[in-house]
């Protein structure tokens, strides 16, 4: 069960909405206003705002059961009425709801002021406590190696192991949602939780078009291999 802090409302009028029956269109707004962050997040070069989320439509397909085209179907829909706005990158797609504050509350006035009151590591602890990254958590937690340090680590921990494991999808997915469990607990041992991703289906929405590899990774993939190879080499001289 989530906590308290992560419900979303709606309104009865949503039963007038345009798109109430359409089903693919209603369930991937739904879906979106559960995703999207409730804090601001970095995601690779940019920051995720509040209401937004950084995804892609394969990784969309496989959390709703929709297929890949009825997932663009239902974002069209959304964006000629103004749910969503999106945002593509090389690699991911950034979707905004501009109207997120209706349907996720902002802290009440007495909550506001007990956050106030908490300074420091106590504000840390008790964001820690609820599974909330802040950014000097997230980058402590990357130094402590309980977060890889980029993606190349992953690839290469999935190459030494053995593991039938789609790299780029294991760091998207984490990387995308704060490295947050689906639980709402932060991510404490990378490395087992990409083993329990073994073997099981996954969603490669950047191989596609990439040239062979003996291990299937993408250029870019390979050459951050490379570099997490290099930075074990040194670390061992």
């Amino acid at each position: 069960m989530a906590n308290k802090t992560t419900f979303v409302k709606l309104d009865r009028n949503i039963l007038e909405w345009r798109w109430y029956k359409d089903q693919n269109t209603k369930s991937l707004f739904i879906h979106l206003l559960l995703k999207a962050n409730i804090r601001p997040h970095g995601f690779r070069t940019v920051t995720i705002n509040r209401g937004e989320l950084a995804t892609s439509y394969a990784s969309l397909a496989a959390e709703t059961g929709l297929s890949i085209q009825n997932v663009r179907t239902a974002l069209a829909h959304l964006e000629t009425t103004g749910e969503v706005t999106r945002k593509q990158h090389s690699k991911f797609v950034v979707i905004s709801i501009p109207q997120y504050d209706l349907y996720q509350s902002q802290l009440t006035g007495n909550q506001q002021a007990t956050n106030t009151q908490l300074t420091g590591n106590q504000q840390q602890s008790k964001n820690d406590k609820k599974g909330i990254y802040t950014y000097p958590q997230e980058r402590e937690n990357r130094v402590r190696g309980e977060v890889p340090a980029s993606a190349g680590d992953v690839a290469a921990f999935v190459l030494d192991n053995n593991l039938d494991v789609d790299p780029d999808a294991f760091w998207n997915y984490y990387e995308a949602n704060g490295w947050v469990t689906k639980a709402g607990t932060p991510v404490r041992n990378w490395k087992a939780l990409c083993r329990t991703w073994h073997g099981k289906p996954q969603y490669n929405t950047t191989k596609t078009d990439a040239p062979a590899d003996p291990d299937g990774l993408t250029p870019e993939m390979r050459a951050s291999v490379e570099r997490v190879k290099e930075r074990r080499r040194n670390e061992h001289r």
